[in-house]
């Protein structure tokens, strides 16, 4: 398995997704598995067209008792992931 990448989340990501995790704390769970998945294998998400360096977008598949489905749109180097855009569904 290759290094995992460095994860850099946006401010204004990270303050929507504490938002998020304040009103439903299972959630962290999820936002830490995707950030394992995509540091690990970033194409893994199905890529956007984008004109400038490709974004990709990966989501949580929904699963009882977690109601809900985190989306996270992100771009990536051979040493970093960017999570520009997360949202939350349910």
């Amino acid at each position: 398995m290759p290094n995992p990448r460095h994860v850099t989340i946006l401010q204004v990501v990270q303050e929507y997704l504490e938002e998020e995790i304040e009103k439903y704390p299972p959630l962290q769970r999820v936002l830490d598995a995707l950030i394992y998945r995509i540091s690990r294998q970033p194409e893994v998400g199905a890529r956007v067209p984008h004109p400038g360096s490709p974004r990709f977008l990966v989501k949580s598949i929904y699963r009882h008792p977690i109601p809900c489905v985190l989306t996270l749109l992100y771009q990536h180097t051979d040493r970093e992931v960017i999570i520009e855009l997360a949202k939350v569904d349910g």
